[in-house]
């Protein structure tokens, strides 16, 4: 029996083996039907199932029966099944990665709109838009999003210099 089993099973959540299903981000505010709008900017949207806490990482998690019930990542971590930490935590990267590639996206859209502002930005090397598209081109997830950020910070200063 995992330690995983003896935790869900006492909390009656459901029988051994447990599965990691998928895991959701669920922040505020969430739009519900007849357009009503709930919960704050980032506010955690979803309640773990063992211990009631509200949570924004929420894991599906499905029983030996077909039951899913809803943990938040800590109550998963804190069972000290490896399967299912080894699972969430990949699932946890993937979604990570789908918010990266959406907000990379967004700020390549950003930056074409923006192409003729951030050429007439210097930098060392050239200008801003030549060094933003450089790392559009050639770096992972985390220097496209510092270049987005760099890109958005040197507008701004521009705009205030101006101002």
């Amino acid at each position: 029996m995992t330690p995983a089993t003896r935790v869900f099973e006492r909390a009656g959540l459901g029988f051994a083996p447990f599965r990691l299903v998928a895991v959701e981000i669920r922040r505020g505010p969430i739009m519900l039907p007849g357009g009503l709008m709930v919960g704050a900017p980032g506010q955690p949207m979803g309640t773990c199932d063992y211990c009631g806490t509200g949570i924004a990482e929420c894991c599906l998690i499905r029983d030996a029966s077909g039951k899913t019930f809803i943990v938040g990542n800590e109550c998963v971590r804190k069972t000290g099944d490896a399967g299912l930490r080894k699972a969430q935590n990949k699932a946890l990267v993937a979604k990570r990665h789908e918010s990266e590639d959406a907000r990379i996206a967004d700020g390549a859209a950003w930056i074409e709109a923006n192409a003729s502002a951030l050429d007439a930005v210097p930098t060392t090397r050239g200008t801003m838009l030549s060094r933003v598209r450089w790392f559009m081109s050639n770096a992972g997830r985390a220097g496209k999003l510092r270049a987005i950020r760099e890109a958005h910070a040197a507008l701004a200063q521009k705009e205030n210099d101006h101002a």
